[in-house]
Parts: structure tokens; C-alpha cells; sequence
């Protein structure tokens, strides 16, 4: 028998503005279409976002790049796997009865989120943030969009006119004035 052993996570910024942030409306869909489409980390695109907010500088390709190799197999070997198992028994109990395969969905699932929090818990331990004062809105609005256009050329290359206007919605979501409690104390 397992026995849970579970220890208070440090308090982190970054965790809390992810959780409000990916609760606005419209957001969680832009971030699964970027994960699932572009088979992108939506944490890394929550970082980019936090950054832009947080009175941080523009990230610089060796930022992104560091923040990729922090992170990369934490997400490959464990929170994608972790993820994959739980989808595929939402769809097939590999004959194991029903009744039972919603309650290991639901632990993968928990599972899966405290996995997504120690990684959030990494980013924000081991990422640069140097911090900008004087950073106002419209700053902080072009250094998400670079940070997050950064990060995704990375990782495919590519921005056709779709994944631009996912970003444009996403970064019109966070600097939404309903949304300025979000990012109001997020450093």
C-alpha cells in the first residue's frame, strides 16, 4: 500500500497568476489549441505571459532557450505521459470496468496538475528576472507578445496568420482591464 505523503508547495507567484489567468474565459481553449496544435508547453507560454506582466524585460533567445532546457523533460517525461494516460481512459478502459477507470482518470488527472505545478514551481525558481520599474501597459503588452512570438518560433519555426491572431487573442485576454488584478501584484 501507498501511503500520500504531501508537502505545502512554496508560495509562488507565478502559480497563482497561471491559476486566475487560465480560469478568464477564453483562455484555457487558446492555450489547449497551442498545446495540442503546435504541441507547445502551455507553461512556458503562462511564463511568457507572467513575464510580460511582471515588470520583467523582454525575454532573449538564451532565456527562452534556458527556460526550454529547464523544463523539457520534466514535460516529455512526465507530465505528457502522465497526460497521454489519462486521455486515453477517457476514451478506452483497456477492459478494465468502468466503474473503477473514472477514479484512476481522476488520480492521473491530480496527478498531472501537481506535476504542472512543479514545473511551474522550477520555471519560477530558476528563471532570469531582472525587473523593470518603470515598465508600463504598453510595454508590458509588446514584451508579452515578443516573449510569447519568441518562444513559439522556437519551437515550430513558424507563425502563420492563425497562431499570430491566438497570440493577439490571448495577449487582448490578459491586458483586458477586467483582468488588472491578475497581474496587479503578480511580481
Amino acid at each position: 500500500m501507498v501511503m500520500c505523503h504531501s508537502i505545502e508547495p512554496p508560495d509562488n507567484p507565478f502559480w497563482n497568476f497561471s491559476l486566475q489567468f487560465y480560469s478568464k474565459e477564453g483562455v484555457a481553449d487558446i492555450l489547449l489549441w497551442f498545446q495540442e496544435e503546435c504541441e507547445v508547453d502551455i507553461n512556458l507560454m503562462l511564463y511568457c505571459c507572467w513575464a510580460g506582466v511582471s515588470k520583467t524585460p523582454g525575454l532573449r533567445a538564451t532565456d527562452v532557450t534556458f527556460l526550454r532546457e529547464i523544463v523539457g523533460r520534466w514535460q516529455s517525461e512526465i507530465i505528457q505521459p502522465l497526460r497521454f494516460l489519462r486521455q486515453t481512459l477517457k476514451t478506452d478502459a483497456r477492459g478494465a470496468p468502468l466503474s473503477r477507470v473514472a477514479g484512476v482518470r481522476a488520480i492521473l488527472q491530480q496527478a498531472e496538475l501537481e506535476a504542472e505545478r512543479l514545473q511551474q514551481d522550477m520555471l519560477h525558481t530558476n528563471a532570469p528576472r531582472e525587473v523593470n520599474e518603470t515598465l508600463d501597459e504598453s510595454e508590458g503588452r509588446q514584451h508579452t507578445i515578443s516573449n510569447l512570438v519568441l518562444y513559439l518560433t522556437q519551437e515550430s519555426e513558424q507563425l502563420d496568420t492563425i497562431r499570430v491572431g491566438k497570440v493577439t487573442a490571448l495577449v487582448d485576454a490578459l491586458f483586458d482591464p477586467q483582468n488588472k488584478n491578475i497581474y496587479a501584484n503578480s511580481s
